[in-house]
């Protein structure tokens, strides 16, 4: 039924979009896509410039000890040589410190390691963490 004028489609086909009428040219994806590479972006911002300003913002408001016990646990797992995810950082972590420091500082923490050359992404693996639920998160190796 069409909406506008209250008449039912019976026995007629909506009117096509004129790329698809006879005589016109069809543009196909793969058309589509390299039209697209010639175009200015004129979107969002990018995402990722995005996600490490937050990064950075959470990673400097986050208190100095909170900083120095995420760092000593990353560098200490880091120089193992074995592959390791927030997961066993957080496992490190002291009895106290689970409980003050938020998962987003954890998250800036490895942003900030990996920035400075401690560890690098190596992959993806589901969360053992009661938290984690069976997520997926990164996994590190030190570097």
């Amino acid at each position: 039924m069409n909406r506008a004028t209250g008449k039912s489609w019976a026995g007629e086909r909506p009117p096509l979009p004129a790329s698809t009428k006879k005589g016109s040219t069809l543009v196909v994806p793969s058309e589509r896509i390299a039209e697209a590479g010639t175009r200015t972006r004129t979107g969002p911002p990018d995402t990722q410039s995005l996600k490490d300003t937050v990064l950075e913002r959470t990673w400097d408001a986050t208190p100095e000890q909170a900083k120095e016990v995420l760092t000593g646990a990353i560098r200490e797992v880091a120089k193992t040589g074995k592959l390791f995810t927030a997961d066993d950082v957080v496992g490190m972590l002291p009895e106290g410190a689970r409980d003050v420091i938020k998962g987003n500082q954890i998250g800036a923490a490895f942003s900030a390691a990996a920035k400075a050359g401690l560890i690098a992404k190596t992959g993806f693996v589901p969360s053992k963490g009661l938290r984690g639920h069976g997520r997926i998160i990164h996994q590190w190796v030190g570097i």
